[in-house]
């Protein structure tokens, strides 16, 4: 390869001819026009490869002998005269593309500000929609002697009724309390007085069988029952909550992934410093209720009959209002023994729900922490989304590094003006969203960002829609001015002589050969193609080009101008 061209012009680094080798094969243009001519030249240049080229050699000395080379030959060379206009839109075609990153996924707002934050509002919403933690006062307490047991009224999670409900969506409680109440009556109708306490004392270990698990026992109770609620409710609320989360994800407006991530933090706070303490509390006085239901208020209601039985007048009235105490006595055992039993099962949800939400497991590099579960990966969504940022910049910081590259066939001629930097709009964020969404919304797209391939195929996406929002935009505006005919027009003559001068000198095929010997090629041997954004608007400069050309090799008339469709 040489490094010196047919008009002298010379460089000492090899890449700046490999630069334009480079750029001669991968120019990509809005117009076939220049491609095309390119391709008729290189079939009409055939006619000068027929046959050898024979140097005369000294006849005396060899006599008939002859030299013979191939001119199949060809060289050629190509000059840039920039005004940078197309790697500035590049560079602000991904800028806005990262602008669109973080609009989507939520790590600004939607009008370019910083983004949402979780509120204690929002937290509460979440948890009371999707995690079955909404609060009501409980007041259902059985009438105790004051002092027995402490029956202030407390704070309950739905969480807990949803425990107790059945698949028929009826209440265990309200089972319960119909079995004693069925079961009480038939020993009413069935039974004397005289021994309905000893058929009630022989009642109530079948009673707490079916809602008490026992070692040893077989049959499902009503407490097995909570405990199988348990994993399905669990399931459930895992689902609704995760679909949830994804949903706050595609919220532009409300929701994005700080958010999310601020969220899970404020519920998992939640949980542990309040609700699960909340919970065993809750627990306990449930515990303590039926205890005391258990030893006192059964039990002396049980003496009561037994009293009332044994008296010689209104026995039978009597026996039947203590018959009425024992039945909601009983009912109300087995009640708060199965409410315990939900609220210890609520606590193992909430623990199960917090696990899941995610621990804290360490801090990465900038400080922050780093989780398991489903906040882990959000976390892991969100160093994805940063790792296409950082791609993003990457190429911006490469766009940036060509513009400041000089080159022997490479002459900049870039505005010292720098266009305005561009802004997120709620029309960009929409069309972000248009894009992202081909690829399936947050819910499939985010569990696969860890693909590079991926990030890759998502990132050319927006960088394509954001160069077809930028064109839209510049022609909504002024008529468009090619920006290197209006930066040539506001030189003197003589300057842009000298720049026409240095320009077609740097196109000059890249051979370091003299014609000044035995082999001089014609003039239609050379072909010089100019590709500009507009032929009839750089008709005006076509004469100053012509007169550019070196003299010697050939003429004016070889130039011509061809379309590309890219101005600049």
């Amino acid at each position: 390869v040489d490094t010196a061209n047919l008009a002298n012009k010379a460089t000492q680094d090899m890449k700046d001819v490999y630069q334009m080798v480079a750029d001669t094969l991968f120019e990509d243009f809005a117009s076939a026009d220049f491609a095309n001519r390119k391709r008729s030249v290189a079939v009409n240049q055939q006619q000068h490869k027929l046959g050898p080229y024979n140097p005369r050699v000294p006849e005396q000395r060899f006599g008939d002998m002859r030299l013979s080379y191939s001119k199949v030959y060809s060289a050629f060379g190509q000059s840039v005269l920039d005004t940078q206009q197309s790697l500035r839109e590049d560079i602000r075609a991904y800028e806005l593309a990262g602008l669109m990153v973080k609009a989507f996924f939520g790590l600004i707002g939607s009008d370019g500000a910083m983004a949402r934050r979780a509120g204690d509002q929002e937290r509460d919403i979440f948890m009371r929609e999707q995690m079955a933690m909404s609060e009501r006062a409980f007041t259902e307490f059985p009438d105790f002697k004051k002092g027995t047991v402490d029956v202030t009224a407390f704070q309950e999670f739905a969480l807990t009724d949803q425990l107790l409900m059945d698949k028929d969506q009826r209440s265990l409680l309200e089972r319960v309390e119909s079995k004693v109440q069925i079961e009480i009556d038939r020993i009413m109708a069935a039974y004397d007085v005289k021994l309905w306490r000893e058929k009630v004392a022989e009642l109530l270990p079948h009673l707490e069988r079916d809602a008490i698990r026992e070692a040893g026992a077989t049959a499902e109770t009503s407490e097995d029952r909570i405990k199988r609620h348990t994993a399905e409710l669990l399931a459930r609320l895992k689902t609704a909550s995760r679909d949830k989360l994804y949903a706050l994800l595609d919220d532009r407006k409300q929701g994005g992934l700080e958010f999310v991530l601020s969220l899970l933090e404020q519920i998992k706070a939640r949980l542990q410093q309040r609700d699960l303490g909340h919970a065993e509390r809750n627990g306990k006085r449930y515990r303590d209720i039926r205890d005391a239901l258990r030893t006192r208020q059964v039990e002396e209601s049980l003496n009561n009959l037994s009293q009332a039985a044994n008296k010689l007048f209104g026995k039978d009235a009597q026996a039947r209002e203590v018959m009425a105490h024992l039945k909601r006595d009983i009912a109300d055992y087995l009640r708060f023994h199965l409410l315990a039993v939900a609220a210890g099962q609520s606590i193992e949800v909430m623990r199960a729900l917090s696990t899941w939400l995610g621990e804290p497991l360490s801090t990465d590099e900038a400080g922050q922490a780093v989780w398991t579960g489903i906040a882990g990966e959000f976390q892991e969504g969100r160093r994805c989304v940063q790792a296409m940022l950082g791609a993003v910049d990457q190429r911006i910081d490469q766009l940036r590094a060509d513009a400041r590259q000089e080159h022997a066939t490479y002459i900049k001629l870039a505005s010292d003006v720098l266009p305005d930097p561009v802004r997120l709009t709620g029309d960009i964020s929409a069309w972000s969203e248009e894009v992202l969404l081909e690829f399936g919304g947050s819910s499939k797209l985010f569990p696969q960002l860890g693909d590079e391939r991926l990030r890759a195929s998502l990132l050319l996406k927006l960088f394509r829609r954001a160069q077809t929002q930028l064109t839209v935009e510049q022609l909504a505006g002024e008529e468009p001015v090619d920006p290197l005919l209006e930066r040539l027009s506001a030189m003197s003559p003589q300057e842009r002589q000298r720049v026409f001068n240095e320009w077609i000198k740097s196109a000059m095929p890249w051979i370091n050969a003299r014609f000044s010997a035995e082999f001089t090629p014609r003039a239609d041997q050379f072909k010089c193609f100019i590709g500009v954004g507009d032929v009839n608007a750089w008709r005006r400069m076509e004469a100053e080009i012509r007169v550019a050309v070196p003299s010697g090799l050939f003429h004016g008339d070889q130039v011509s101008i061809v379309n590309t469709g890219i101005g600049g």
